[in-house]
């Protein structure tokens, strides 16, 4: 085995914000769990927030604190590294600073899922991730495992791609290894994925830190339609929001409504109740397309209680940040589903093992996310 640096070479995934964070999460997990060095792509594609990454893309540090991350990973970004110099272009498609890598340095090797594997990105793809699976041969690893197919991550190239194919549970799709490692890695990213301060401190400087108890609901619409409509039959016109909120908020409470509807007079039958409600344009402060993003987000997470849109991952990036600070968190339903309650909230550490087809998918609950296991 060549004694040189190893390193980890990772495209995010496209997409929105929610699935963008955690293709990261889950890169920073198999940089850790193979000892690599993670090398990061210089921008990132947002959709909703840019319109292409290489030309008006954030970068991983706009989001997220650079001196913490250090600390926590080993990382260096694209542009500084060696080997990379001169031959940038070369790297490069329209959409991927990596995608010919392997036609670049010889000694790389990129993973894609197989025909047998399900689709192009991770969820779905019932996998899990190991370094050297022969190591794990117990009940533990077993039960992690389930019926899935074990990918050893253990390999021998200097370079490892994903290519805009990582999107699911971190804490699902890898294996770190026991109670004590999982919880270990949870802390890591949770430390690391955490909003700037700059952002916590924009809201404490808003409104919102200022009216007192409040509570918080993310209506999502517009192009989830598409994908999810038959999940938002149940709030797909105002009125039926309004009945929705009025199962699990006091109207005589300010309530705060983060969304993508562009068209507020949808929300005229809820306003006539709620007579202390509030949206992004509100809260007193200038921001772009990210900061209004980041900040729906944050003060949702503040809110005494919160209810977001099952199905979307903005709103699970809520209940994480929630779940991690120790607030209420209604992960396993949202406004659209009320009715089937938080049952996952109880599963243990293993939750997919007691499901009819034992995957964990992108949209269940991420409550092992912020649960500490008891160490074995």
């Amino acid at each position: 085995m060549s004694t040189k640096e190893k390193y980890l070479v990772f495209s995010p995934y496209r997409s929105g914000l929610g699935n963008v964070i955690m293709s990261y999460e889950c890169a920073l997990a198999l940089s850790y769990i193979t000892n690599r060095k993670l090398l990061l792509a210089p921008t990132l594609h947002i959709t909703h927030i840019c319109v292409n990454a290489k030309e008006t893309g954030h970068t991983f540090w706009d989001l997220f604190d650079e001196s913490i991350t250090r600390q926590e990973f080993d990382i260096e970004d694209y542009h500084s590294h060696e080997l990379f110099q001169g031959k940038f272009e070369q790297m490069q498609t329209y959409y991927s600073w990596f995608e010919n890598l392997p036609s670049i340095v010889e000694d790389c090797y990129s993973w894609k899922p197989g025909l047998g594997e399900g689709v192009y990105h991770m969820t779905g793809s019932n996998i899990c991730f190991v370094n050297d699976p022969t190591q794990y041969q117990d009940e533990d690893f077993r039960s992690f495992v389930c019926n899935r197919k074990v990918i050893d991550v253990n390999c021998s190239q200097q370079y490892f791609l994903f290519e805009n194919n990582l999107f699911q549970h971190f804490w699902y799709l890898i294996y770190p290894g026991r109670s004590i490692e999982r919880n270990k890695l949870k802390d890591k990213i949770n430390r690391v994925v955490r909003y700037k301060q700059k952002f916590y401190d924009m809201f404490m400087s808003s409104i919102m830190n200022h009216i007192g108890a409040y509570n918080a609901v993310h209506v999502r619409r517009n192009d989830f339609f598409i994908q999810f409509g038959y999940s938002l039959q149940s709030v797909d016109q105002g009125d039926k929001l309004l009945t929705q909120l009025l199962r699990v908020f006091d109207p005589k409470k300010p309530l705060y409504i983060a969304t993508d509807e562009t068209d507020l007079s949808f929300f005229s039958p809820v306003r006539e109740v709620f007579k202390d409600l509030y949206f992004i344009d509100d809260i007193g402060i200038q921001l772009s397309k990210l900061e209004r993003a980041i900040l729906d987000q944050i003060i949702c997470s503040k809110a005494d209680d919160f209810y977001g849109t099952r199905n979307s991952t903005f709103s699970k990036r809520i209940n994480v940040m929630r779940g991690v600070e120790g607030r209420v968190v209604h992960d396993n339903t949202g406004i659209n589903f009320l009715d089937d309650g938080d049952r996952e909230l109880e599963e243990g550490a293993f939750p997919w093992n007691g499901i009819y087809n034992k995957e964990w998918a992108w949209n269940r609950s991420s409550y092992l996310q912020w649960t500490q296991e008891n160490v074995s």
